[in-house]
């Protein structure tokens, strides 16, 4: 299958074009093909079930976007933010880092591309999460240590205890 990036038809609105090859004998007999709205990448993005303040993208070979979960339609066939596109501008085919919103948030963003046509699947997650869990982690391994230490204060407070009272009998 081909997957075309996306352009506008002949009334003004965005689609873009897919096409299956078909092969009788080992031959391509036929091709056949069809004109998709981005409206219906849109509707499989907000089935997902991710949090409201998460971000999906689609978007295609050139850089548009095809749909995104929020904001579809102030979005569509615009490029990505300056962040995300120079996150993405390494070429491999999966990969993650920090990048801006078209609203200016702070995300985390996992991307991943299609081989095929490629396009590029992006996931922007606010890093309040990862901070999150950042912050428990380090407040776990803090209490861990602090309650060490404590512990460890009270074994050696025991044990010269337990050196003093007898030297103190014998004095």
């Amino acid at each position: 299958p081909v997957v075309s990036n996306l352009t506008r038809d002949q009334n003004g609105s965005w689609v873009f074009a897919v096409a299956v090859p078909v092969i009788r004998d080992r031959v391509v007999r036929y091709v056949l093909s069809a004109l998709i709205a981005p409206e219906a990448i849109r509707d499989v993005l907000t089935r997902q079930e991710v949090p409201p303040d998460w971000l999906l993208s689609v978007v295609d070979g050139a850089g548009q976007r095809v749909a995104r979960s929020r904001e579809h339609e102030a979005t569509v066939g615009k490029p990505l933010p300056e962040s995300t596109q120079a996150l993405l501008a390494s070429g491999a085919a999966e990969g993650y880092g920090v990048s801006y919103s078209v609203e200016r948030e702070r995300l985390l963003t996992p991307y991943s591309r299609l081989r095929l046509a490629r396009w590029t699947a992006v996931l922007g997650m606010p890093t309040s999460v990862a901070d999150y869990a950042e912050f428990r982690s380090l407040a776990f391994y803090g209490g861990g240590i602090l309650l060490s230490i404590a512990l460890g204060t009270l074994a050696a407070v025991w044990v010269a205890r337990t050196i003093t009272v007898p030297i103190a009998g014998l004095r």
